[in-house]
């Protein structure tokens, strides 16, 4: 079953969650040794705290469409000096608040990340022309990334655009030539780890790669440091009863809302008999 959302929460799968987290982690290197970092469609700031080790110590400038989320972001991300915009991506006005911030002081190293945004915007090009300008300058790298939709063949309600490789290939010919690219993609496994060893459970990982593999989306990175891009690996103990919690939260809601909408429908099929008996029913004398 395809979950979509809307924005990133802490009542979001798990998995979901992770997936997020390792977009960012990719950036970390990126982000930390820049004076200024600047998240494109931040949401709440919960997956961008992976971005930072610790404390920020330059400045961040966290931008988002909703203003509440973005207010939230801003006390997520512990750093030295924050800058929330709440600003819509796809219009003029936005872009130009989001250029003045990002090149009214251009810094010695800057990093802009984009990620799960740009399908999100009515109009994108505009934007992309902005992150381009911003790599050109020599100071800032950016790192944007598109999910693969069309590998779902479903429909997400959120995005405005549809993604997949064709699409991402046709976003690249808008880049530079020297953009470094990326695939993300799924992990699935189980451990086992030996508890007789001195000193504690020693863990290891490594796995190969299939012949032909599917993104869960494509990455991209443009500007003076993009060759920086890591490729993280991020792999956590799973969370069951956060697992088992969210899957019984998601069955009920589903639930719930089939039987509103069963409800609805008998409402539905009862008017037109309604509509019948009223007819034959002579109005009141006045």
């Amino acid at each position: 079953m395809a979950d979509f959302e809307e924005r990133i929460t802490r009542d979001t799968a798990p998995a979901i969650r992770l997936e997020h987290d390792v977009r960012y982690l990719s950036a970390r290197s990126l982000v930390m040794e820049s004076q200024v970092w600047c998240d494109l469609g931040c949401g709440d700031g919960v997956a961008a705290t992976a971005a930072v080790d610790g404390r920020y110590a330059g400045r961040a400038i966290l931008v988002d469409v909703v203003d509440g989320a973005v207010r939230e972001a801003e006390r997520q991300i512990e750093a030295e000096n924050v800058s929330a915009i709440r600003a819509d991506l796809a219009s003029e006005q936005g872009l130009s608040l989001v250029r003045a911030a990002l090149l009214t002081d251009v810094p010695d190293q800057g990093c802009i990340t984009c990620f799960e945004l740009i399908e999100h915007l009515t109009t994108f090009v505009p934007l992309v022309e902005l992150l381009v300008e911003a790599a050109a300058t020599g100071r800032y790298t950016v790192v944007l990334s598109v999910p693969n939709d069309a590998f779902l063949s479903m429909q997400n309600p959120y995005h405005q655009s549809t993604w997949g490789e064709a699409a991402f290939e046709e976003l690249r010919r808008l880049l530079p030539d020297e953009t470094v690219q990326a695939l993300q993609l799924e992990v699935h496994g189980s451990t086992l780890v030996r508890t007789d060893v001195e000193g504690g459970p020693q863990r290891t990982a490594g796995f190969g790669l299939p012949e032909a593999v599917v993104a869960s989306h494509f990455v991209a990175a443009f500007g003076a440091r993009s060759a920086l891009l890591e490729e993280p690996v991020q792999v956590q103990v799973t969370d069951r009863e956060a697992e088992r919690m969210w899957e019984r939260q998601r069955d009920s809601d589903l639930a719930f809302y089939r039987a509103v909408a069963k409800d609805l429908e008998a409402q539905i099929a009862a008017k037109p008999a309604e509509a019948e008996q009223g007819a034959g029913t002579a109005p009141p004398a006045p």
